[in-house]
């Protein structure tokens, strides 16, 4: 699933982001209530009942439960920035062709002697004395630039609490749940090494050697004396740290169970 296809859960309960669980349960027993299925209905009536259940059902199984809701909310939020910044990308492009269009319909037409007309001080003067008003472009300029300091608050707001539970979550061996937790640090800051380091640690304790290993290579390019990332990197591709050098190329898939490593590597950090 993309990061705008994160689909607002809270919407489809009618409820607020802020909202209890007390709330959202009384609101999923609604909506269960109104979707019940009539006994002499015809199958495909049936079977749309069915696909909104289940799709009310898997939302309450997220947001009902603490620490999916917590991750849930992460990417909704991502979602809706990155949708906010396509919203803003249309504007900017349909702004920039309209400019254009403009431009060469005056470039058609007869140039006019400006003489000692006024021009007002928003306006700009193009090729050919083309005149176009940049307030439009000024400010959705302005408002890109709003949204990515948003977009950078937040992240820095987030992005600790989201490495300490993706740490919990490998503590328990809740690898996969991990890995979505990383992959979204890595999406916010893909320089960062730690971010590359604790993905390995949790696609190694998935099973995923191979991806595994190219974690663990894209964070030691980023920082070449990061411990736990040269560790089982070297383990795990067999290369040596001073013959370590940054490859294009995939590294072939290794078949050794590496399951116990990372249990051990947790256990030994709790100790």
């Amino acid at each position: 699933m993309s990061d705008q296809e994160v689909p607002d859960y809270y919407n489809m309960f009618e409820v607020s982001k802020n909202a209890t669980l007390d709330i959202i349960t009384h609101a999923y027993k609604k909506i269960i209530k109104r979707h019940s299925i009539p006994p002499e209905a015809p199958d495909s009536v049936r079977q749309r009942i069915e696909s909104e259940l289940a799709m009310y059902q898997e939302a309450y199984k997220i947001i009902s439960t603490p620490e999916k809701r917590k991750l849930y909310d992460v990417q909704l939020e991502i979602a809706n920035l990155k949708r906010r910044e396509a919203l803003l990308a249309r504007q900017l492009k349909e702004d920039e062709e309209s400019k254009e269009k403009e431009k060469k319909k005056e470039q058609e037409q007869p140039k006019e002697k400006t003489g000692s007309k006024k021009i007002d001080p928003r306006t700009k003067i193009g090729p050919g004395g083309f005149v176009f008003n940049q307030v439009k472009s000024v400010d959705l300029e302005k408002l890109k630039k709003k949204q990515e300091e948003e977009r950078i608050k937040f992240i820095k707001a987030k992005a600790g609490e989201i490495f300490e539970e993706g740490k919990k979550l490998l503590s328990i061996y809740k690898y996969q749940e991990a890995v979505e937790i990383y992959k979204e640090l890595v999406q916010l800051d893909n320089k960062n090494a730690s971010y590359h380091t604790y993905l390995g640690l949790a696609m190694m304790g998935a099973g995923w050697t191979n991806n595994a290993i190219a974690q663990f290579k894209v964070a030691l390019y980023y920082d070449q004396t990061e411990p736990i990332a040269s560790h089982y990197y070297n383990l795990l591709s067999g290369e040596k740290k001073e013959d370590y050098v940054v490859e294009e190329n995939e590294i072939e898939e290794k078949t050794e169970n590496i399951f116990w490593k990372i249990k051990s590597f947790f256990n030994k950090k709790s100790d």
